[in-house]
């Protein structure tokens, strides 16, 4: 189905450049339930470079990490907010201000509970090391927290510890 938004050019999968349709879902929402929004934003960003230059790209980034956040503005915190409002099953939220994205519900409670431990995976700072220590923490979710790599990375693996006691229930799941 096409989406009837034709001024929202914004693809999340692009952006995040993953190669597949991982935010597919979340992109057809927005679509549908936030056009006028993501259109907007899709006008600021047209012409800048994706890089942290942009304006437009630093505001959305600052919302997605945290909505309160004073860099959080114009036009792309209207388009978070209204994704966090109606695309919450859809989408993803930032954890705390870690750099690092998750499942809404899920990352609410990461950023709520384990915000120290996510921060200290460096990925809010471009640290070469969050790499090591994101795989390692899905290492930890995936095999075990006994897991050779898991317990290779003290960080990644502080941050599934923290997952497990603190958000069980909202970003395990369940079989």
């Amino acid at each position: 189905m096409l989406s009837s938004c034709t001024g929202d050019l914004w693809d999340w999968d692009s952006a995040f450049q993953t190669g597949d349709d991982t935010f597919a879902e979340c992109t057809a929402c927005n679509q549908d339930k936030c056009c006028a929004q993501f259109t907007a934003f899709t006008t600021d960003v047209q012409g800048c470079p994706m890089t942290g230059d942009c304006p437009a790209l630093v505001a959305l980034n600052a919302c997605i990490d945290d909505i309160t956040d004073a860099a959080c503005t114009g036009n792309e915190k209207d388009a978070i907010t209204c994704m966090n409002k109606n695309c919450t099953d859809e989408c993803f939220a930032g954890v705390c201000d870690s750099g690092i994205i998750g499942n809404t519900t899920c990352a609410q409670c990461e950023g709520g509970k384990c915000c120290t431990e996510f921060e200290a995976m460096g990925c809010g700072t471009m640290d070469p090391a969050c790499q090591g220590h994101l795989d390692a923490l899905n290492d930890c979710t995936k095999n075990g927290m006994t897991s050779a790599m898991c317990m290779a990375d003290p960080i990644g693996q502080a941050a599934a510890q923290c997952v497990v006691d603190k958000c069980d229930t909202e970003c395990m799941p369940k079989h």
